[in-house]
């Protein structure tokens, strides 16, 4: 322990005199530490965001009866479920999203049994004389009666007695304010955003009538749980499900893990960034006190007893980033919060009924030590092989070499790797091709790697190519950067990395954009597209995408000029899950609204007969999942039982409605097995496309205010979708941001420690003759070089990952055949960062080296 602690003050002692020098990378730790942190902050928040959410909604209840599907089942269920033996209380809800007139907001509405219920559930209010209901029977007997939480009324400028203008699929409607909860209990579900009815008043004003969303139970002993779901699974319909909160918070829990974990795994490469440039900035450091290790070994030093010392340094360096990175990913966390919520509000829709936005980051210990301890790791390998490679130098060697550094042959092996290791990589990429997940995995490790080796003879390649006709000096700096390349080498790989990464995933979203755009807007054309105007300023969420009554399509049609009509409802089915796209029949009968692009192999008439409700179209991720072919038999459950239908063809549009692919079914069909009487979008053809302007403003004069209609044009429609991937990309461009200026904080740190390190060799050429302003070109050729040259490398990095990810990983994982698309900004702004970052982090070093005094410098060690 002594020995330790001696260990780590010599190494402070060792530290501060260069903290200077250091700066850089303890910033880069501290930055790597605290996106690492940040991501994992963020993501814990949301999970118990959610948990907590359905605690608060569950109150006391242990047990959940709800429909297949998550459709509203009859209530004439809830005598059963309350004679079954060993329930002590049983009470109904009904849930509605709902939207506020005044904003566009949404929150949930939720129609409670306001006499009984709180057997159940928890409710606080307080005893003062604006808390609670003042008069309960006034509450019941109007109908219009609504609860707010503290919190929602205050952050709508909101009090007790206001009227409330809302918007429901059954057209706009007014409640008062005649309570207020506090915030806890069911008060603090969804995140306070939530309005309380009396079930009968909610049945009646969104036309629900004897409709209820779920039944909450609370057992006689919990110890006998397992037993009563029994009870009730067998004595309620096959389309009711019972399952335990518990059971519910552990499903949850797995269906985001996956999702944690790939942001996990990104926020990882930022510190695995951080660590390369740690380690090129040791290795400089290092590369200095190189007479002082030949003095230390010549004093009977050992190699291993360095290697220990120098670690103990590098462990002081992660400290201090580790103490800066800390309280900077609480704050980075509150910036990530919103884009991860949104992120997986757009991945896991299923999840919608239950996810708000945080209010505040929940800051708890292990995301904090895991990230310091990631990070730990990481820099002391990091730290590690510039030491033993330092150490390992003969002793008479590091005394007579000082700062300087020689040409260091290559071996041959190194000279084969690099003919060897990039088809090897490429050829492994290939065969994932054929299914072989380990062979891209290896591709994918093998590729940066077999970049790093081409960074030498790409920096030789430049000089002899650009050299000459840069000018003198600046082709002397060239020739001297090719034939000494370890003092560029660091700095290019950083770019090969960081540039790399950001440019994949510049990559993998525009590709993923342009895929799923194209994809949904192949079956939504018309002239003109009419849905919820509280779709303005939202993102397309599909199944929880604001409703319209179906009483709008007669309306629409009726519109002079409009000359058809189809609309559009999305859903999901459960156990298993499916998405559910319910398209009007003249949908499928009309390829004016969109092309199908059903498979060979189809049954006959195959769009007639899923229009009339003979059968259905499933889309290849589903027909891959359940290996389902044309003529097949397929049940989905829904609330009035199983439905089994005929697969009649393989649609190759989709609509990403589940990541168990889609089912498209009749409308018609639909509404009769779900009892659901709304519509999310509806396409028109006009009789004249030139007359789109005049209609849309008939539409919007004649039933605009009545259901709150957006009219939009296809292509607006398109941008909209555009915007709702990007959405669900927030998380992952703000990781690829923040590891873009680790990267260009680590170039700039690397070339400039490469110019301070040969201040001594400047001096000599300042004393030869060389001038300032010539000593200035030639260091900023040498950092334009190791730019160009270290861009290239990556740019070939980024399209390589990307299309191993998008032609390789998705179509075997996923069956999507995204195919890779690369707009220009996506490699041409990283690397013109990657270029200016180069050249920036060399001028204030070159600038200092050239205004110092020849004989100064020569003095230099």
């Amino acid at each position: 322990m002594k020995k330790a602690l001696w260990d780590l003050e010599w190494a402070w002692l060792q530290v501060w005199p260069r903290i200077g020098q250091l700066t850089v990378a303890v910033f880069v730790i501290a930055l790597g530490v605290a996106l690492s942190a940040a991501v994992m902050l963020a993501s814990s928040t949301l999970g118990h965001a959610l948990e907590d959410s359905m605690s608060s909604l569950a109150g006391r209840a242990e047990l959940q009866v709800s429909a297949h599907g998550g459709a509203e089942f009859d209530e004439a269920v809830l005598p059963i479920v309350q004679a079954t033996e060993g329930v002590a209380a049983a009470a109904p809800l009904l849930f509605k999203k709902i939207f506020l007139e005044q904003n566009g907001l949404p929150f949930r509405l939720a129609g409670v049994d306001m006499l009984d219920d709180a057997t159940v559930r928890v409710y606080r209010s307080d005893a003062e004389a604006n808390a609670g209901l003042e008069d309960p029977l006034l509450f019941l007997s109007q109908p219009d009666s609504v609860l707010f939480p503290r919190s929602f009324l205050k952050k709508h400028g909101l009090d007790r007695g206001d009227r409330v203008p809302i918007q429901a699929p059954s057209g706009q409607q007014v409640l008062t304010v005649r309570g207020v909860i506090e915030d806890e209990g069911i008060g603090s579900a969804f995140g306070g955003e939530l309005g309380i009815m009396d079930i009968v008043s909610a049945q009646a004003a969104f036309v629900a009538e004897r409709k209820i969303s779920q039944i909450d139970v609370r057992v006689e002993n919990p110890a006998k749980l397992d037993q009563v779901a029994s009870r009730l699974r067998a004595a309620l319909p096959d389309h009711l499900v019972v399952e335990s909160f518990e059971a519910q918070k552990t499903r949850i829990r797995e269906l985001i893990s996956g999702f944690q974990l790939m942001m996990d795994f990104m926020s990882g490469l930022g510190l695995i960034l951080a660590a390369v440039i740690t380690g090129n900035r040791l290795s400089t450091i290092y590369q200095a006190r190189m007479w002082e290790i030949g003095a230390l070994r010549a004093l009977g030093a050992s190699p291993r007893g360095l290697v220990h010392s120098f670690l103990a340094e590098a462990f002081v360096i992660v400290a201090l980033g580790c103490a800066v990175g800390l309280p900077m990913s609480i704050l980075f966390a509150e910036f990530l919060l919103q884009p991860i919520t949104e992120t997986t509000t757009l991945n896991f829709k299923q999840l919608g009924t239950h996810l708000t936005q945080p209010s505040e980051v929940i800051v708890t210990p292990a995301p904090l030590l895991l990230a310091a301890f990631a990070g730990l790791v990481s820099a002391l390998v990091a730290a590690w092989l510039p030491a033993r490679r330092a150490t390992k130098v003969p002793v008479h060697e590091a005394l007579s070499r000082g700062r300087s550094r020689r040409t260091v042959a290559e071996s041959r092996y190194q000279r084969r790797a690099r003919f060897v290791l990039p088809p090897l990589a490429l050829g492994a990429l290939a065969l994932q091709a054929y299914g072989i997940a380990e062979a891209g995995a290896l591709g994918i490790v093998l590729l940066p790697i077999a970049a790093a080796l081409w960074i030498t003879p790409g920096l030789r390649l430049f000089s002899k190519v650009v050299g000459d006709r840069l000018g003198a000096a600046a082709g002397v700096g060239l020739e001297d950067q090719s034939l000494v390349p370890s003092r560029a080498t660091g700095a290019a790989g950083v770019i090969v990395a960081g540039i790399g990464f950001v440019g994949f995933i510049a990559i993998a979203g525009a590709s993923f954009e342009r895929y799923v755009v194209g994809s949904l807007m192949q079956t939504r054309n018309g002239d003109l597209i009419v849905d919820s105007r509280f779709n303005e300023g939202a993102t397309a969420s599909g199944e929880n995408e604001p409703r319209l009554d179906e009483s709008i399509v007669p309306l629409l049609e009726a519109i002079p000029g409009v000359r058809l009509a189809g609309a559009g409802t999305f859903a999901r089915a459960y156990d298993p899950e499916l998405g559910l796209i319910t398209i009007d029949p003249i949908r499928f009968r009309n390829r004016e609204f969109g092309d199908w692009n059903v498979s060979p192999g189809a049954l006959p008439n195959v769009l007639e007969r899923a229009a009339s409700g003979e059968l259905v179209l499933i889309d290849e991720t589903l027909a891959s999942a359940r290996n389902l072919e044309p003529g097949d038999t397929l049940r989905i459950n829904t609330p009035r039982g199983g439905l089994e239908t005929v697969v009649g063809g393989i649609t190759r549009a989709r609509s990403f409605q589940s990541p168990n692919g889609d089912v498209i079914l009749s409308r018609a069909l639909y509404r009769e097995a779900w009892n659901d009487h709304t519509v999310t979008r509806v396409l028109l053809l006009l009789s004249e496309a030139s007359a789109v302007d005049v209609v849309r403003e008939r539409i919007l004069d004649e039933l605009g205010e009545r259901f709150e209609l957006r009219v939009v044009m296809p292509s607006d429609l398109r941008q909209w979708f555009a915007q709702t991937v990007r959405d669900g990309f927030a998380s992952t461009t703000w990781v690829m941001w923040l590891a873009l200026i680790v990267a260009i904080v680590g170039t700039g740190d690397a070339l400039s420690s490469t110019i301070v390190e040969r201040t001594r060799e400047l001096g000599a050429m300042r004393a030869l003759g060389f001038s300032p302003r010539q000593i200035g070109a030639m260091v900023v050729a040498q950092a334009a070089a190791i730019g160009i040259v270290g861009t290239a490398l990556a740019s070939f990095v980024a399209l390589a990952l990307g299309s191993a990810f998008l032609d390789g990983i998705l179509p075997s994982a996923l069956g999507w055949e995204v195919g890779m698309h690369v707009p220009l900004a996506s490699l041409l702004i990283p690397a013109a960062l990657g270029i200016a970052a180069s050249v920036l982090g060399a001028l204030l070093a070159a600038a200092r080296a050239a205004s110092l005094p020849p004989i100064e410098a020569l003095r230099f060690e």
